[in-house]
């Protein structure tokens, strides 16, 4: 028999085994299997044979300590003391035989159901050949009795490894060797298996009743992933200028111009004034010209007449030039007077800016013409 036990190895060891295994095969402590179950008088049939041993006592795995707790227990009909360490003994090392063992315990505490299923899976679990023919007719006969207490539920199950629930409690794990024994009633008989949905039958169960269930265990379903939707990248968006409101000037609410205005208007208006000018002063040497070709052709100089025509026309072209320019450079000596009064010299109060249009006309009233004379003072 391989032991479970994960203890600490101790002396003796491999001695414990051998010793438990020949106390399972040879001296199970047999059931009052002709005694009804809970009454006071129940108790073995036969107390089990000593161990055979003699001297002082080897160092005993915790397996043959719990089996030799067990047995002790019995013999006083402590059957509930009897049951834990017996279960304790299973835990340290799983041998079928004690099957054998907790099923009479539990015959004898009048709990059927798991009676049944641990004597059921003693007689299937158990190598027949370590089953002596009188101990196979002692379990036969408890596991009749208690199946005539039960109901009998053939559960089929496809998967292995789910977990067999009654009432919410683990009774085992499929694939299932004995039929799932449940108590008289109203039950609930479950089944789950990771990844797959649960499956919950309630039942009404009767006893000596025999059912036949099949227990479907659908897989969970499980949702793709959802990836977000692909949306084109959001580009900021483009603020229009933002305009001064009507009647508001463009200083910010300062009230005052920026000096670049006032400049720009002078310098604009000198251009003119000056242009004027030179216009102005080629109008008069036009003049002059034309008097005197006017005077050789009244003197009979045939070329002065000729000259005369053409000196006329370049004339009236810089009178109207000059006109013009004129026009011009007064609107804008004007606007400089305006924008004077607006602009912000340096953030401080400004000298008052003068501007002066002066008549450029000669004598004659030939020269029609004007300047700009701009005082700034600071």
């Amino acid at each position: 028999m391989r032991s479970t036990h994960r203890g600490p190895r101790r002396a003796g060891t491999f001695a414990s085994r051998t010793l438990l295994a020949a106390a399972l095969a040879t001296f199970l402590p047999l059931p009052a299997a002709a005694q009804p179950a809970g009454e006071a008088e129940a108790a073995p049939a036969e107390a089990p044979a000593e161990d055979g041993t003699t001297g002082e006592d080897p160092a005993l795995t915790d397996a043959v300590t719990h089996f030799r707790g067990g047995v002790a227990r019995y013999a006083a009909q402590d059957f509930r003391g009897a049951l834990e360490q017996f279960r304790a003994c299973f835990a340290c090392d799983p041998n079928p035989a004690l099957r054998y063992n907790m099923g009479a315990c539990l015959y004898n505490l009048g709990e059927w159901a798991e009676a049944y299923t641990q004597l059921a899976r003693y007689l299937a679990e158990t190598e027949p050949s370590l089953i002596s023919t009188e101990r196979r007719a002692d379990a036969e006969a408890l596991l009749a009795d208690a199946e005539t207490r039960v109901a009998l539920v053939d559960l089929g199950v496809p998967l292995d490894g789910a977990i067999v629930t009654v009432d919410g409690v683990e009774v085992g794990t499929t694939p299932l060797l004995v039929p799932v024994a449940v108590l008289p009633g109203t039950r609930v008989l479950g089944v789950r298996l990771e990844g797959h949905v649960s499956y919950s039958q309630q039942l009404e169960a009767a006893a000596g009743q025999r059912l036949a269930l099949e227990a479907q265990l659908e897989p969970v379903a499980v949702a793709p992933p959802v990836e977000p939707p692909v949306e084109p990248p959001v580009e900021p968006p483009v603020e229009p200028p933002v305009e001064p409101p009507v009647g508001e000037d463009p200083s910010g609410g300062s009230g005052r111009l920026d000096p670049l205005w006032f400049y720009a208007t002078v310098g604009l208006t000198g251009a003119l004034a000056a242009g004027t000018i030179v216009t102005g002063a080629l109008l008069a040497d036009r003049n002059r010209t034309f008097v005197q070709a006017d005077a050789a052709c009244a003197d009979g100089v045939p070329r002065g007449c000729t000259d005369r025509l053409a000196i006329r026309d370049e004339g009236l072209a810089f009178e109207a030039a000059t006109i013009a320019l004129g026009a011009v450079a007064g609107a804008g000596a004007i606007a400089t007077v305006v924008l004077a009064l607006f602009t912000d010299f340096g953030g401080g109060e400004s000298e008052p800016v003068a501007v002066g249009v002066s008549p450029l006309l000669a004598a004659d009233g030939a020269v029609t013409g004007a300047f700009l004379d701009a005082l700034v003072r600071f």
